[in-house]
């Protein structure tokens, strides 16, 4: 029975989709998100003889942005399918740690942002009423960037101390939210979304190396303008 059902699903979506072609919706869409990232930041040491690990739990709110052009396909039970191709960016989340060692202080300030290129996929669900529910997810690429900065006792920066790499990785997302139509153009909407940026690491001409692992959980406010 459960087969049958899938399979008038599947044959549901196909005929539906042939016959309506020509009846898919372009948009384009814009999100202010209120990001919580989360950058787990080894730096393992060599001093001497002496191997140290620190580590920076660099867990932040930050601001972010996002754009999208993509397309919506009406499914022949009331529901729909949207994908697009999705750009974000996330400013920096920092911490600073101090050290102190037997009289002298130093600090070390840790910050790491990124970007994004999503293509993401969505499933509304029909309510006969003007909010949809949604559910969704994506994969792209994102660009990390870290940088980490060491300070003396005295405040001045040591070349030796000073740190800034980049890399490319592979990257996925989970969202959840609802739209709400404004009227047949625009769709205001609300959302909460999982990303998973992947990691950058980076060994240094010392020996010294460190690792940052980041992802995100955001909060994204925008709206849809179908066309």
């Amino acid at each position: 029975m459960k087969k049958l059902l899938l399979l008038a699903g599947v044959a549901c979506v196909l005929s539906y989709s042939q016959a309506n072609a020509l009846e898919y919706t372009p948009y384009v869409s814009g999100k202010l998100a209120y990001s919580r990232m989360k950058n787990d930041v080894k730096i393992r040491s060599y001093d001497t003889d002496e191997v140290y690990t620190e580590k920076f739990d660099i867990k932040d709110w930050n601001y972010g942005v996002s754009v999208a052009a993509g397309v919506e396909l009406p499914l022949c039970n009331g529901d729909a399918i949207r994908t697009e191709l999705e750009y974000s960016y996330r400013d920096g989340a920092g911490k600073t740690k101090k050290y102190f060692d037997e009289g002298d202080i130093a600090s070390n300030k840790m910050s790491v942002r990124n970007q994004n290129v999503m293509l993401n996929a969505y499933y509304d669900f029909n309510t006969g009423t003007k909010f949809t529910p949604y559910v969704g997810g994506g994969i792209g690429l994102a660009h990390l960037k870290a940088s980490s900065k060491f300070a003396g006792t005295d405040g001045a920066d040591y070349a030796a101390g000073k740190i800034k790499e980049s890399s490319n990785n592979f990257a996925w997302n989970l969202a959840a939210g609802v739209g709400y139509e404004v009227n047949s153009n625009i769709t205001v909407d609300l959302g909460y979304r999982y990303v998973d940026n992947g990691d950058l690491t980076k060994t240094m001409y010392t020996g010294d190396r460190f690792k940052v692992e980041s992802e995100a959980h955001e909060i994204l406010l925008g709206a849809r303008f179908s066309f």
